[in-house]
């Protein structure tokens, strides 16, 4: 009922066996959790990717930034996602659920630049920035995304919000000019309209003032 080895050649094999399995299993671990990260950057490229044509093709600064912050949600599978714009003050919400008291944590993490986590609500919140300047703020919900990600996202949606703002202004000021065209033309239109009469009137004025015409002729004038 006893196991012996007879042999002590046979323990040195035995230990560098085990010593094998442990090495290889050790670099087999390894080279799993390399391809698996591998392919989670893949994947989160391809995400990234998708959401930078979703942003190049919303047009409508009011409409945009619901289709960003909708696109955010259905790309990367979070359950609810909050955009919140510092300029209009405006805040989108997308997904399926709802993130309570999200608002003040979005007005604050643009106020001071800063990401946080919110274990209490199961959130993120990170700020939007350009330039160094804070343009908004991003909410999502879900487990804890990786910092790099959710950094990539912020940047394209800062990228994407000024262009938004950027064609906003340039229509506006297309718009402005064009009303100033238009009021131009209206005005030439409505100058010729009344130099006809009034040189009709300047006409009968200097005639009555530089002569005593006959009464008739007075009265046709007046």
């Amino acid at each position: 009922g006893t196991l012996t080895i007879e042999d002590p050649q046979n323990w040195v094999a035995l230990f560098a066996f085990l010593a094998t399995s442990i090495v290889a299993s050790q670099l087999s671990a390894s080279a799993k959790r390399r391809a698996k990260e591998a392919l989670e950057r893949s994947r989160d490229l391809e995400r990234l990717y998708a959401l930078s044509r979703a942003i190049l093709l919303a047009e409508g600064f009011s409409t945009a930034t619901k289709e960003i912050a909708h696109q955010i949600a259905l790309i990367f599978d979070f359950p609810a996602v909050s955009l919140y714009d510092c300029n209009s003050g405006g805040i989108r919400h997308a997904g399926r659920e709802d993130l309570p008291g999200v608002e003040e944590k979005l007005q604050q993490a643009a106020r001071l630049g800063s990401r946080f986590r919110d274990e209490a609500g199961n959130f993120t919140v990170t700020a939007i920035s350009l330039g160094g300047q804070p343009v908004g703020s991003l909410a999502v919900a879900g487990a804890s995304v990786p910092a790099a990600l959710l950094e990539a996202i912020a940047n394209l949606v800062a990228i994407g919000l000024e262009r938004l703002r950027t064609q906003e202004t340039a229509s506006r000021a297309e718009a402005a000019r064009r009303s100033e065209q238009l009021k131009s033309t209206l005005l030439d239109a409505v100058a010729h309209e009344f130099k006809t009469p009034l040189t009709s009137l300047k006409v009968s004025v200097t005639a009555l003032r530089n002569s005593t015409p006959e009464p008739e002729h007075q009265k046709e004038l007046v």
